[in-house]
């Protein structure tokens, strides 16, 4: 994936305070923009599905939906609310062009 992004200019590097996407972000920096920070944001994590996270898979249905059966977890409501608030955060910074790596969950 780190080649992809070999010929794109990048002025900031953003993270999910989760390893998967931090551990992604440094591995898209250290192969094409070493001397860069990454900023972590936790606001970028994914989709906070309660006491269902981690649990194993039900066949036929998806984590969200288990959650919001038990009333457990981030509603998409609440979720879309977030990235809003990521959108502004992000429309306020000085630098124009910024890498942000996140979950599937986060960016659907």
């Amino acid at each position: 994936m780190a080649e992809k992004f070999s010929n794109i200019q990048v002025e900031k590097i953003i993270s999910s305070t989760l390893y998967r996407a931090y551990d992604t972000a440094k591995i898209i920096r250290d192969k094409n923009y070493s001397g860069f920070d990454i900023e972590k944001w936790k606001e970028l994590e994914e989709n906070n599905w309660g006491k269902v996270s981690g649990m194993s898979k039900i066949p036929g249905k998806g984590g969200h939906q288990v959650a919001f059966e038990m009333g457990e977890g981030e509603t998409p409501e609440k979720l879309i609310q977030r990235a809003k608030k990521v959108i502004e955060r992000l429309g306020k910074l000085k630098e124009n062009k910024i890498l942000v790596v996140v979950h599937n969950s986060f960016y659907q």
